[in-house]
Order: structure tokens, then sequence, then C-alpha cells
């Protein structure tokens, strides 16, 4: 259902075949920055998130609409931006009428009663906000925020480890505020001009937007609640039984997922299916793992050629990876 929106709040949107191809999906572009009116994305960051949300190519929901708000900006390597930018694109959003939520952003010094208020706001209208746990170094955990605020989704990273998934320590941050984990290392998304690989929580934080939008695309009333509820009792437990403060309730089962919705919220359907298919025994959960797909582009964009496309999933069978 393309009519669900997901706004992400980043680094901006590069114009790439994966969201402009046959129908352009980012609906509005917003640049609180430069004021530009033309989409461009002066680091990658955003465009590589967006990606993992809804790009054609390999987005967990590529009919999904985008709306792209540059509230960060090139700084090195990285991306930077004021928490004044990030609320004011938080309200943008709740004007106009987003669904989804997604910051790949944060930091621990940026605890604010501002940003605090917007996000509960944005909550109390019924949009899922979904917020990476952030990067670390060193292995020491640190309170980050948004993503430490309630209401909010807080995602961890995982990895492929040998014959498991487990929390990619290298980076991710974890605590008592992660609410759900998500692939996050070596992640393949479009970046401007080309495709290319990227980890940490800001690329699991889109995972769970595409969830999201999803579960909406099948039921637009679905209230933030039940989107949680959904995901977390499906989740596969990791680490300590139960919730954790690595895996929060758990690493996000895609396929379970829905197949829950099915469940609850379209019974007669989910035992049509069930009869008529053959189960394998087999979840279908860590996105991207040894994905390799390359497009040739003109100089409009436009796709001349595509080489090497391999398998999206990776298969899980009782819990292990294949």
């Amino acid at each position: 259902n393309i009519s669900h929106s997901c706004v992400v709040i980043d680094t901006g949107i590069f114009p790439h075949i994966d969201f402009c191809l046959g129908k352009n999906r980012v609906i509005k572009f917003i640049d609180l920055i430069g004021q530009s009116s033309d989409m461009y994305d002066d680091n990658g960051h955003g465009t590589h998130v967006c990606g993992v949300i809804g790009g054609n190519t390999i987005g967990i929901a590529p009919e999904c609409n985008i709306i792209s708000i540059k509230a960060l900006e090139k700084s090195g390597s990285r991306g930077v931006g004021k928490t004044s930018w990030v609320c004011a694109g938080i309200r943008m959003a709740i004007d106009k009428g987003a669904d989804i939520i997604n910051m790949s952003l944060g930091g621990t010094s940026v605890k604010d009663e501002l940003l605090l208020s917007v996000i509960q706001e944005a909550v109390n209208e019924g949009i899922v906000v979904v917020c990476a746990a952030g990067n670390i170094t060193g292995g020491n955990a640190k309170v980050f925020y948004p993503a430490a605020y309630d209401g909010v989704i807080a995602v961890s990273a995982v990895k492929k480890s040998e014959d498991s998934v487990t929390i990619d320590t290298s980076y991710s941050n974890y605590g008592s505020f992660v609410d759900i984990a998500a692939p996050g290392s070596r992640i393949l998304s479009p970046i401007p001009d080309n495709y290319g690989y990227k980890s940490g929580t800001s690329m699991a934080c889109p995972v769970i937007s595409g969830a999201a939008a999803l579960l909406l695309s099948k039921k637009s009333d679905l209230t933030n609640a039940q989107i949680c509820e959904l995901m977390y009792d499906t989740a596969i437990d990791m680490g300590d039984s139960g919730r954790d403060d690595y895996y929060g309730n758990g690493v996000v089962d895609l396929v379970q997922m829905m197949e829950a919705y099915m469940e609850v919220y379209e019974p007669e359907s989910a035992e049509e299916s069930s009869s008529t298919e053959e189960s394998s025994g087999k979840r279908l959960v860590f996105v991207f793992d040894e994905f390799q797909y390359a497009r040739t582009l003109n100089e409009s964009h436009e796709e001349v050629g595509k080489t090497g496309l391999r398998s999206v999933w990776s298969i899980i069978d009782s819990g292990i990876i294949n």
C-alpha cells in the first residue's frame, strides 16, 4: 500500500534509481540547512538509510513513500546537525501526517526537553518513531538520545558470526533502553551514484522502520502498541532468556512477524495460506547477507545494464544461519 510514508530525518537523499525508477516515491524533500528544492545528499548516510527502508532493489518495504528531511550536514565523514533542526524535522513530519519517523542519529549529550516534547507529540499522534541505539567504541555502553526516550523504538545492531547471529560489540550500543535488534553490519544499499556497504545501528534502525511499513501496508490503523507487540513477540530471543540490554526483546524476524499479523488480523487468509503451502520449517530473518548487485546507469541515472544478483536473505533453520 503505497499511501503510507516514512519520514527520514538525516543527511538528505540522492535521486537514486532505486527510488525514482518508474515512479518517484520520494514524495517530498525538505532541506532545513541549504533550503534547496532539489534532492541531494552531501554525505550518503541518508540515501543509504532510505534504501534499506524502501529501495526498489533491497528495501524492506519497496513500495513505501519517502519524505526526506535534511537536518544533518557533512562534516568530514560524519553528518552533524543541531537539535533544533531535528526538532523542526519532527514537527514537519507531524504536520505532513507521516506514519513513521526514522532517526538514525543522536548522541549522549542531546537530551533536550524540546526534543523530548516534540517526540512525545509525534508518538501521541500515532506516529511510529524508530531510533538508532547509537554507535560506541571500546564496548562502553552509554545512554543515547533520542533512542532512550519513552515511546520510541530503540534499535541495536547484530551481525552474522560463524553459525549464529550476535550483537556487534565492535560498535553497537546497548542498555536498558534497547527494544529490539536488527542486522546492521555490512548492509548493502544505495549511495549517491552507486551502491555501497555501511555498518552501524544507523543501518539496523531502518530495518525496523521498514518492518513497521510492512505492517501498516496490511492494516493502516494499527496502533504503536500493536506494531510493537507484533515485532517484539515474534523476535528471536538471543542472549539471556527474555528481554536483555543487548538485544532488547530479540532479533526482528520479518516472516514470523507477518505470519503473526495474519493469524491475529486476517485469520481466514492465514488458514487458507497454511492449507495450500508446505512449510519448510525455516525462517527468513537475516537481511542483505552476501548480497551482490550492480546496476549500470547512464548520465540520467537510467538503468542500462545489471549484473550479479544473489539472494537478499539468509535462511535460519532452528536458529542457525546456513
